[in-house]
């Protein structure tokens, strides 16, 4: 018999990152017929369309997407009323649509889904996804998970030891805590030639070394500090380009504005380049020598598996899931966090061990193969629905 899964996703403003990137890539693999999907979103957007392109219409419910940081009466009354909203309409889903188990994807929908589910008696399991940085944050996150979701699904240590550091309550947020790793489709990430299209369309051919960082664009994944890095390689290697792929979400809309400022006050014109945001990810990956993550505290890190996956050699920070993932002189190089000199110093020792690269390639690739392949992510979840719905349904 079918049962009807409710997955939540409250991000607005054609906002698109990793916990979207990884929703879709379950999606793709869940047996819809034993789990048939229901996804709710706040609106048209790039999510949207990924739903669309997989056979999944989205059902639209608007919300706030963060609670601004105001004491405007108005606007408390305008995101109460949608916080009133929201519920009641995810109640009147799951009561219209026979939902058993509802998957919440991000912090808004973690509180409101939670919410929804607990009013209406089905179980809710949140997926976190985020480091939080605030010790309030982790306050309020460790009240609401102690009281709402059924079992929580983190995506690495680094993040399981985040959320369950603060709070009167740990053990028990502890014990409903496991820890699954995001996954890779290994077919659509696997080691092959340079796209001559991304060759051509960076001018890329001629370069010493080609090196992408591959994230949104913001303070804490680095980028500031990969351009430090950029000007000491390319006093080596003056034709070396650095692709910054991504854009800036949430709160960081005009942060992509100071970073170019550095680029230019460095003189690196001719050897950065920002992209923007790019849906052709893995064509990037496999048409550079090295992907770099240079996060300050990295939950997980998307990037780095699909990297590994395509046989490419990973320089990554010594934080948070980085450490999890990378093996250190294995299958990547790690580097100290906010360090432009170490970060230099790798790249280009990369760039003159070609034969060691390659060896770090092809480990990472079976490292994928054994630990983040999304067969065995959404096996894991699948294997959490089902303990859940046999010792709440029978």
């Amino acid at each position: 018999m079918p049962k009807n899964i409710l997955f939540l996703d409250c991000l607005k403003n054609n906002n698109f990152g990793g916990s979207e990137v990884v929703l879709l890539s379950i999606l793709k693999s869940l047996d819809q017929e034993h789990f048939p999907p229901y996804v709710i979103i706040s609106g048209e957007g790039k999510l949207a369309k990924g739903l669309n392109s997989i056979g999944i219409e989205p059902i639209y419910i608007d919300i706030v997407e963060r609670i601004e940081k105001s004491f405007n009466p108005l606007k408390l009354l305008v995101h109460l009323y949608k916080a009133i909203h929201y519920v009641s309409s995810v109640i009147l889903i799951i009561r219209n649509q026979k939902i058993v188990l509802i998957h919440t994807i991000n912090e808004s929908a973690h509180l409101f889904g939670g919410i929804a589910g607990k009013l209406a008696g089905v179980p809710v399991i949140l997926h976190m996804h985020d480091i939080r940085r605030s010790r309030l944050s982790r306050y309020i996150f460790s009240f609401i998970s102690t009281i709402l979701p059924t079992k929580i699904i983190s995506v690495s240590g680094a993040v399981k030891t985040n959320i369950t550091s603060v709070g009167i309550f740990r053990e028990k947020i502890e014990n409903k805590t496991i820890v699954i790793y995001n996954g890779v489709n290994l077919q659509n990430y696997s080691p092959s030639n340079c796209s001559r299209r991304i060759i051509r369309e960076f001018d890329l051919s001629s370069s010493d070394l080609t090196v992408a960082l591959i994230a949104q664009i913001c303070v804490w994944k680095g980028q500031r500090e990969f351009i430090k890095a950029a000007r000491k390689v390319v006093n080596k290697y003056p034709r070396s380009k650095f692709l910054i792929v991504g854009e800036p979400l949430y709160d960081n809309k005009n942060y992509d504005l100071i970073i170019k400022k550095d680029v230019e006050q460095k003189k690196l014109l001719d050897n950065i380049i920002f992209t923007g945001y790019r849906e052709d990810i893995s064509e990037i990956i496999k048409s550079v020598d090295i992907i770099v993550s240079a996060s300050h505290d990295e939950p997980f890190g998307l990037i780095l598996i699909e990297s590994m996956a395509m046989a490419k050699p990973i320089i990554a920070t010594r934080t948070g899931a980085s450490l999890e993932i990378v093996l250190d002189g294995e299958t990547g190089l790690l580097v100290p966090s906010k360090d432009p000199d170490a970060l230099a110093k790798a790249m280009i020792y990369l760039k003159e061990n070609p034969e060691i690269a390659e060896i770090m390639g092809k480990k990472g690739r079976r490292r994928v193969e054994e630990n983040f392949d999304v067969e065995l992510q959404v096996k894991n979840i699948v294997k959490i629905y089902e303990q859940i719905l046999s010792k709440r349904y029978g």
